[in-house]
């Protein structure tokens, strides 16, 4: 009986002690700054080495840094290797665009008193100003969807620019759209234009709008289009 008693107790401590049992597995990032995250806590930068228990089976790694594609990757308490070597990937969202804190709130634009002067006054010059809004705007986008005079009011249709290989608000992959609405708005003597670009991203496989989300910054193929509609419109 006794002897039945010391086996069990063995066998309960070793269970015990395999099932605390922490493998060591160091993770190496080819970013040196790149921070690192288990089981969403930080951890450390550039590399760390990760305990992964029996007990618990696995953890959750987490690799990010600003510019790069976000790694996520899980551990397994079976898993052999001693060490893992990650190597970040440009993220084609971030550098193909810039942080803008114009993105998706209007600015105002004045028209130069010498553009009115030149043109021969405020209703002639609404004219050529309309006109020219047009054509900057057609040089980016490729289709206008509503455009009314009468109302001072036009709106680009939406533009959208596919990147697979982005990690932009936690998506793996992007869909990002552009849209640019202006308004005209009377101030006495003056014209003044208001305008917004519009810039949001959902998942590359979302199916609604309803994923869209606006993001502070702007693709960089729209980025001189702000300094096209300042220069020709309000400046003489």
């Amino acid at each position: 009986m006794r002897a039945k008693f010391l086996f069990l107790t063995a066998v309960f401590i070793a269970l015990g002690t395999n099932a605390c049992f922490a493998k060591k597995i160091k993770i190496t990032c080819d970013q040196e700054d790149a921070k690192i995250y288990v089981d969403n806590d930080y951890m450390a930068q550039g590399s760390y080495v990760a305990e992964v228990s029996n007990r618990e089976g696995h953890i959750r790694v987490k690799i990010e840094k600003e510019g790069y594609v976000t790694r996520r990757f899980k551990i397994k308490s079976d898993d052999k290797r001693k060490a893992i070597d990650i190597v970040l990937e440009k993220d084609e969202g971030w550098n193909s665009s810039s942080a803008n804190q114009l993105a998706n709130k209007f600015f105002a634009i004045p028209v130069d008193q010498r553009y009115i002067e030149k043109a021969g006054g405020k209703e002639e010059a609404a004219k050529l100003a309309w006109k020219q809004l047009h054509q900057i705007l057609l040089n980016y986008i490729e289709e206008i969807e509503e455009s009314n005079m009468t109302g001072g009011y036009i709106q680009s249709a939406w533009a959208y620019k596919s990147y697979t290989n982005s990690s932009l608000n936690d998506f793996e992959g992007i869909q990002w759209r552009t849209r640019v609405t202006i308004k005209e708005s009377s101030d006495g003597d003056n014209i003044v234009y208001r305008i917004k670009i519009a810039s949001e991203v959902a998942p590359i496989n979302a199916i609604s709008e309803d994923y869209f989300q606006p993001i502070g910054r702007v693709l960089k193929a729209y980025e001189p289009m702000i300094s096209e509609f300042q220069a020709r419109l309000g400046s003489f």
